[in-house]
């Protein structure tokens, strides 16, 4: 591989302001130069230049919070009783589109993730980079146990080969965080309260001892990862934060001593406010349960995601969606979460792409990826129009016109 030169409007993921007139030098997998165009810059006669000085160069978006289980539906029981074939190929295609809407890097927190990464690294399938905790776990009765009211305990039994996983007590629960690992996983996801999308709990349930939470966090330590955590009230995010959990996913209803709580103990917080939105804008097409769940809990939600955003919490971008055609399908749509952190929690556009950038390969613990920075992987994109001024511009990915993925040129629109 050669060196690549891009001339641009650079916008870098660190916070800094945008680089106009900017020049990047990729230098095999690797980001060489970013800064001002310099004329006198050594570059080889075989150089590849992309003149985008019309355009606007970021690094790679990363999405903090997928789940690559190929659902494609907002009821429950299809999570089940649809074939395992058919949901690796939702997940494959899933894949597919976050990378063609720019997305080089994913945090998948229940999923097929760690097995799609396998194919990935065999040169079978394309997308981004998967860092992945597997099957998510509860225990009996909680937010993965989704499905016992819809079917046969024996369904129940083989759905656990797939993308939940439930536990109770404290040796179930260091036996499963170690299944999980053995299998590939890259930290643990398990769920401190219950949630909307279940048919066993709901939001305002929460669980797992203390004892059992702790469990989890020695396991993950023990890896050199850590532990997030489902939790959609309070006490389920209190609790696992003081437990030593690594990482709210939603994280409604928090209060002031627990957001506090959250800033002692370096937690990071990941709001799904993108899927909030969609929930409420398809109500009308869930199960009677769910509906309801939906309509009590999510207005309410989102003081307390705004609280903890303006204390300082440090916030990567996920949307959690299910790539539900029509509704939330994976790819542009993901983008929505830039626009939600910019309109709900107040965020600059700058921010916000920093959250999409920056911190998510700080949750992904990279700290190769996420920025553009010399010495950091090659992972760019160029967009037409500016974020900056509109940031809703990313879910176009007509208008994501180039995508590089360590230096390999995966989208190219001329």
């Amino acid at each position: 591989m050669g060196k690549t030169v891009f001339y641009g409007n650079i916008i870098d993921g660190t916070g800094a302001p945008m680089i106009g007139h900017g020049m990047l030098v990729v230098d095999g997998t690797t980001i060489e130069y970013v800064g001002r165009e310099v004329e006198e810059y050594q570059l080889p006669q075989d150089v590849t230049v992309y003149d985008y000085r019309d355009h606007y160069i970021m690094p790679g978006l990363i999405e903090s919070h997928v789940h690559l289980s190929g659902y494609a539906s907002n009821n429950t029981l299809d999570w089940v009783t649809k074939p395992i074939e058919l949901k690796i190929c939702q997940a494959v295609h899933d894949l597919e589109s976050l990378l063609n809407a720019g997305y080089t890097s994913c945090r998948d927190v229940g999923g097929y993730g760690a097995i799609l990464r396998q194919a990935m690294n065999d040169g079978v399938i394309r997308g981004p980079r998967i860092m992945s905790a597997l099957q998510t776990i509860s225990p009996s009765a909680g937010h993965s146990d989704v499905y016992t009211n819809f079917t046969r305990e024996q369904m129940a039994a083989n759905a656990g080969n797939g993308c939940f996983w439930q536990c109770d007590g404290v040796d179930e629960c260091i036996k499963a965080a170690r299944k999980q690992f053995r299998h590939g996983a890259d930290f643990i996801k398990i769920q401190t309260s219950g949630g909307i999308m279940d048919t066993s709990s709901g939001p305002g349930v929460s669980y797992f001892n203390r004892d059992e939470i702790e469990a989890f966090v020695r396991e993950a330590e023990r890896m050199n990862t850590y532990v997030a955590t489902h939790a959609e009230n309070d006490p389920g995010v209190y609790n696992a934060v003081v437990a030593g959990v690594k990482c709210i996913e939603h994280g409604f209803y928090a209060s002031d001593r627990t957001i506090e709580a959250m800033l002692d103990h370096g937690c990071w917080h990941v709001p799904t406010l993108s899927v909030m939105r969609v929930l409420m804008a398809h109500v009308d097409t869930m199960i009677p349960l769910v509906r309801e769940k939906v309509k009590r809990i999510l207005p309410g939600a989102y003081e307390s995601l705004i609280h903890s955003y303006k204390a300082g919490v440090p916030m990567a971008a996920g949307a959690d969606f299910l790539s539900v055609k029509g509704q939330s399908e994976y790819g542009g749509d993901n983008c929505m979460e830039l626009e939600e952190f910019v309109n709900i929690l107040g965020a600059t556009p700058l921010q916000a792409i920093s959250c999409c950038t920056k911190n998510g390969a700080m949750l992904m613990l990279r700290d190769d990826i996420g920025t553009l920075e010399a010495g950091k992987l090659a992972d760019v994109i160029v967009v037409k129009d500016n974020p900056l001024e509109k940031i809703a511009s990313l879910q176009d990915t007509d208008k994501t016109v180039l995508v590089m993925k360590e230096g390999i040129v995966e989208k190219h629109l001329a």
